[in-house]
Formats: C-alpha cells, structure tokens, sequence
C-alpha cells in the first residue's frame, strides 16, 4: 500500500526512491504491482540488500530490504542487484545488471515477480537458458511442452484418517518430503530414536548410514503408512509407472537447493512433496 501510495504521487517527469522489503519484487502477493511496474517501464532500478552488516542496527540481520526506483515516465534501462551488504557494492559492475520487460516475462511469464542473482554473468547465463529452452508451462499462452500437470496426493491433516502407525499387508509408506533429497529417495528415515518412549513423537528424522546406503536392500522407514489402494485411486488414469517424481516444498531461495527432486517408489506422498504428472509412454 505504501509503494502504490508514493507512485502514485509522482508525475510523469518525477522520480522516486523507497526502502521497501524485496518481497515487493518476488512475493506472489505482490506480482500484481511489480508486474505493472515492468509492464509500463515505470522501474528505474532495485537494488536488493541483506542486512548482515547491520546497515539498520535495530533490525534482525536475516531482514532484506530493497531501494526501489520509480519513474513518472518509462525507462529503456533498469537496473537490478541482489544480495548488497553495504552501499559501495552498488558501484561493482559485475554484480549489477540489466533485465527488460521482455527478460522477465520470458523467465517468469506466469507471474511477472523479478528473478533473482547474485551476478551479471548469472543473470546473462539464466537468460540464454531461457531463449533455447522454455519455462514447463506459460499459463498464459496454455503453452506446455512437458505436458506436464501436478498431484497433492494427501494432505497431512485432512487425510489424516487414512494413515496408519505402523506396517501391514497393503500398506506403503507414506513419504514427507523431509525423507528425500536430490536423486535420493532414501535421504531421511524413521527407523531410529523416538523422545521419551513416546512412539508418536520423534527426533528430527536422522539420515541412514553409509552401511546402510551400500545395502540395496535397506529400505528407510516411513512414520505412518497408508492404503496401496488409496494411492492407486488417486494417481488413477493419470499415472501407470511404478514409480513417481516428486519435489520438496523449498521456500527461501537462500536454501541449499532452491528444487529438489527425487524418483520415489509408487508411495503415498503427503503434501510437503508435491508430485509430479508427466506426458511420457
């Protein structure tokens, strides 16, 4: 509202800076404003920071803030930097770069919201990627060339009833996404350590061992278990491997991994892995 209110007041000569947090730009929340913003050219430039040196001492070092341009009339140039710790980083020339309209819309044409880097030559090479090979899927255009569609298969708490505490005769485990990581579906397990004897309350869920990882046979062991019926009714039509494709829920981009995708035996999957639908034979 803040932003919105201050653009407002400029005319069409005028020029404006605001400190704003960066959500302005990458928040879904706020695609709409940042959207029209690239749309009529109105930003000027947006310098994203950490506040790690404390440039405000009053304020968690993890906060990002963002001085945002604003122009009455349209600019050709934008300028765009992320993660500043001090002011005089704005003067290095490799971590300041470029993007058009027509950048943002090609690497984020469902939303608009700014991509993120940490340099120009990240920036450069993210956009040639982009020239050769598009996005999954342009809602906009209903382009999709993987043909690909997504499946919240269960959700932990509204499904709830379906899971079982323990293994039985037609069950499978049900996967959270904390159990796997990039090419490993065997990434974190349950299989040892519970708090205090109580068998519903558990550690954070510890990885297997080397040993253990060397044993084709050892399989990680799920906290509940659901119906294999219940898995195959919902995959249904849409899917016929013996096998799926899922990814974590990754929500900061600062994270080790900003999409983290495994192959998964056909088990239930609850919603912090989403799955993922492909148009294959």
């Amino acid at each position: 509202m803040f932003a919105e209110t201050v653009r407002k007041l400029i005319n069409t000569d005028g020029r404006l800076g605001v400190i704003v947090p960066t959500g302005i730009a990458t928040d879904a929340t706020c695609q709409n404003f940042f959207g029209d913003l690239i749309q009529k050219e109105n930003l000027s430039n947006l310098y994203d920071f950490e506040n790690r040196k404390k440039l405000f001492s009053a304020i968690a070092s993890e906060i990002k803030f963002t001085l945002l341009g604003i122009s009455g009339k349209a600019t050709q140039n934008t300028d765009f930097s992320f993660f500043l710790t001090q002011a005089k980083q704005i003067e290095d020339k490799s971590r300041v770069f470029q993007l058009s309209p027509k950048d943002i819309a090609l690497m984020n044409p469902n939303t608009l919201t700014c991509p993120v880097f940490r340099t120009k030559v990240d920036a450069e090479l993210t956009k040639k990627i982009y020239q050769l090979v598009p996005v999954l899927e342009n809602e906009k255009t209903g382009n999709n060339p993987w043909g690909i569609s997504f499946m919240r298969m269960f959700d932990m708490s509204n499904d709830s009833h379906l899971f079982q505490n323990s293994a039985g005769q037609g069950l499978v485990p049900l996967y959270e996404g904390k159990m796997f990581h990039q090419f490993d579906h065997r990434f974190g397990c349950y299989n040892q350590g519970m708090v205090d004897g109580d068998k519903n309350t558990f550690r954070a869920i510890p990885t297997p061992t080397i040993e253990q990882r060397q044993n084709h046979d050892f399989t990680i062991k799920s906290r509940y278990w659901v119906d294999k019926s219940e898995v195959q009714n919902r995959l249904a039509s849409k899917w016929n491997k013996e096998w799926i494709l899922s990814f974590r829920n990754i929500c900061r981009s600062v994270d080790e991994r900003t999409a983290i995708f495994s192959l998964l035996p056909k088990v239930g999957v609850g919603n912090s892995a989403p799955v993922m639908i492909l148009a294959v034979d």
